[in-house]
């Protein structure tokens, strides 16, 4: 009975995060201009970041239960704390790669020694020793000891791969702190801390899950229905047939009227022409249409731009980049379309392929 109950609660988790996070990539929120890149690219704060949190909890989790074992000589605390790491490990991987796809995107470079992504990296090398120390030790008992013991010391690239960009200066890695004006905004708070529970809450019951031995087959389903609902939303994010990205933007006189959303929601109208530069060409748009509505916010003092392009956003008395600049777009026609970049699919993809690939081969190995 128990085995059915978890395995149907971690099934339902699985496809409201999946859900969650399909939503979140196509609706959620995103900075009204950043530093580099498509602001949109942003959105993997709804996805990487959530996936990022449960790879720290995992591994405290982890941390806690080698702690137990050691104190009480329990068997089933080494056996959660090695489920508990190996999830871990996963999510570790997912959280590097997705990682690199958004720092290609945002900080033109997929890996930039950043202090973060090589701290999270020294974490993840730590861990696969302890994997190594598992399959090497044939005695169960002084297997489970060595086991637990490195898993303690390991523990240590924990707080510091979260601490790293706080204590190193010059790190490009976003904190807390830079983003604290975008994460407190109304319509952040409910994509975000959604996301978060969801995914956090599901990581946990996968370990769980596998040493309860739940029903293969309800897990089985559970994974077959986050695999569809991310690798589609994945398909309906790509960004299919893009012309490039937007380099600079323009009115021009004429009798045409544009309308532009501002960040606080309110409307801007133009008489005359939009020119885009896109990949080094300059394109007229003869319609607003497609343009970004009011899914943006103004982010102060985490992307201050200029007033060089005549179409800004204003807010709390500073000016930003207009949301056009960044975004890669499809040009036809005269119409543009905003599209998402590659690195919210990627991180889609990745998600939906890796997590549910992980939790069937392992119900299945604790057959």
């Amino acid at each position: 009975m128990k085995e059915k109950v978890i395995a149907t609660v971690l099934a339902i988790f699985m496809i409201v995060d999946a859900v969650l996070s399909v939503n979140a990539a196509l609706h959620a929120p995103f900075p009204a201009a950043v530093p580099l890149g498509s602001p949109a690219a942003y959105l993997n704060v709804y996805l990487h970041v959530p996936i990022a949190w449960a790879t720290y909890m995992l591994f405290i989790i982890g941390f806690i239960l080698a702690i137990a074992y050691l104190a009480t000589g329990n068997k089933k605390f080494d056996k959660y704390s090695e489920l508990f790491i190996y999830t871990a490990l996963v999510y570790a991987f997912l959280t590097l790669i997705t990682g690199s796809m958004w720092a290609m995107e945002s900080w033109g470079s997929a890996w930039n020694w950043d202090p973060r992504e090589t701290a999270v990296l020294l974490l993840f090398i730590a861990y696969l020793v302890y994997v190594a120390i598992r399959y090497s030790i044939r005695d169960p008992e002084r297997r489970a000891t060595v086991s637990a013991v490195f898993a303690i010391a390991a523990f240590a690239t924990v707080p510091i791969s979260f601490l790293a960009p706080y204590l190193i200066h010059g790190s490009l890695h976003p904190t807390m702190s830079n983003t604290e004006s975008f994460l407190s905004h109304p319509s952040t708070k409910t994509y975000f801390f959604s996301k978060v529970f969801t995914t956090v809450v599901t990581a946990i019951l996968i370990p769980i899950a596998i040493g309860m031995r739940a029903d293969k087959k309800i897990v089985t389903a559970g994974a077959l229905g986050m695999f569809i609902i991310l690798i589609i939303g994945a398909l309906m994010v790509m960004p299919w047939g893009a012309t490039g990205r937007v380099e600079a933007a323009y009115f021009t006189k004429g009798s045409l009227k544009f309308q532009f959303y501002t960040a606080n929601n309110k409307i801007m109208t133009h008489t005359g022409g939009l020119i885009i530069t896109v990949n080094g060409k300059n394109i007229t748009l003869t319609t607003s249409k497609g343009l970004p509505k009011p899914n943006f916010i103004p982010v102060p003092n985490f992307a201050r731009g200029t007033n060089k392009t005549g179409i800004v956003v204003e807010c709390c008395g500073s000016k930003y980049w207009p949301t056009i600049l960044g975004h890669i777009v499809k040009v036809s026609n005269g119409k543009v379309t905003v599209l998402k970049p590659f690195t919210v699919a990627w991180t889609l993809l990745t998600y939906g392929i890796f997590v549910p690939l992980f939790v069937v081969l392992m119900v299945r190995r604790r057959e």
